[in-house]
């Protein structure tokens, strides 16, 4: 009976396995990995980041209140930066992120009645290689090195 129930959870965690894979290669999958990196919140360190394998968008982090706040920032197909919502990135070193339907950090979804958020200014913001410097409607000046 053990010996059955070990080979039908090994069958179920190649499914999963298969799955992301599949995912991936399709492109409906990114997968983030943390960077060593410095970000800083009007000058104080505060956050991390995860970057998306390809270098195209990255997850900013920022750990100076009570509730941590996460921004998008893309900068290959689209410059986009916004604001994630709810939706905080896990301080895992690696994780997927995707979805075709309502994806984490799409700022779709969120309730900021409940959890205050420090939405992006809307000014022009600066990035370039292993750069980013954002305000945001708080007052806030968020820059990050990776």
């Amino acid at each position: 009976m053990l010996r059955s129930l070990g080979f039908a959870v090994l069958i179920v965690v190649m499914l999963i396995v298969g799955l992301l894979v599949l995912a991936t290669v399709q492109g409906h999958v990114a997968w983030l990995v943390w960077s060593p990196s410095r970000v800083t919140v009007n000058g104080k360190p505060n956050g991390y980041v995860h970057t998306c394998a390809a270098r195209s968008f990255l997850i900013l982090t920022r750990t100076d209140g009570k509730q941590h706040q996460s921004y998008l920032i893309s900068w290959r197909d689209r410059r986009r930066l916004i604001h994630c919502g709810d939706w905080v990135a896990p301080r895992f070193p690696l994780f997927p992120m995707g979805g075709d339907i309502n994806p984490p950090c799409s700022g779709l979804a969120y309730t900021w009645e409940v959890n205050p958020r420090d939405e992006v200014a809307d000014v022009p913001f600066l990035v370039r290689d292993g750069f980013v410097q954002f305000l945001t409607e708080g007052g806030n000046k968020i820059e990050a090195n990776w």
